[in-house]
């Protein structure tokens, strides 16, 4: 959704090359405060990203998915385990050695798992876990229209009302499952320019 993104910052460089370029504009404390749409409590400017704003992974995929189905093949519950490279492209191999697709390219997101594949094993890739929390929308930040960016984020509240606040970081951590600390730290992140009611 394109609705701004608007990041705090207690000090502006003045020609900064975000700022000449027109990719970004300073804003004042209270300025700030009207693009966002909702009282901050930290009473500082920063800037704004006009044409900038967030994306539902899942719901991005739906839509390509929708918009160019006949370009794309849907492959669920199924691991690649290998990449093979021929003459006619790249085959992904799954259990078995099953040839599960091929193609001219193949493009390995997958992030840190990456380095299972033999021809992605040299990247220099580090585990960095970060969750992201789902907090409902409240008075105090119903009116959201931006992202705000501070030391986390927070984004409008999507169309369940829910708005996503994150995320934590953690270095070198692959815990898949959700840590009720981590939820604690992105809500206290948040107090600091929103209430939290």
């Amino acid at each position: 959704k394109a609705c701004g993104v608007l990041e705090l910052k207690r000090h502006i460089p003045k020609g900064h090359p975000l700022l000449t370029s027109g990719l970004a504009y300073a804003v004042n404390a209270d300025e700030a405060e009207a693009l966002c749409g909702v009282k901050l409590l930290s009473q500082q400017g920063g800037w704004f990203f006009p044409h900038a704003g967030w994306v539902s992974p899942p719901l991005l995929c739906q839509a390509q998915l929708q918009k160019h189905s006949e370009n794309i093949k849907l492959i669920v519950e199924t691991e690649a385990l290998s990449l093979a490279y021929a003459t006619d492209g790249w085959h992904i191999i799954g259990q078995d050695g099953t040839n599960i697709a091929h193609a001219p390219v193949v493009v390995i997101a997958n992030a840190c798992d990456a380095s299972h594949f033999t021809h992605a094993a040299y990247l220099p890739l580090r585990n960095i876990r970060g969750q992201v929390t789902e907090l409902p929308a409240t008075a105090s930040t119903e009116g959201l229209r931006t992202v705000l960016c501070y030391e986390g984020y927070i984004l409008p509240a999507d169309g369940e009302g829910i708005h996503m606040v994150g995320a934590s970081f953690q270095p070198d951590q692959t815990e898949g499952k959700l840590i009720m600390a981590d939820h604690t730290a992105n809500l206290a992140m948040l107090s600091t320019y929103l209430p939290v009611d």
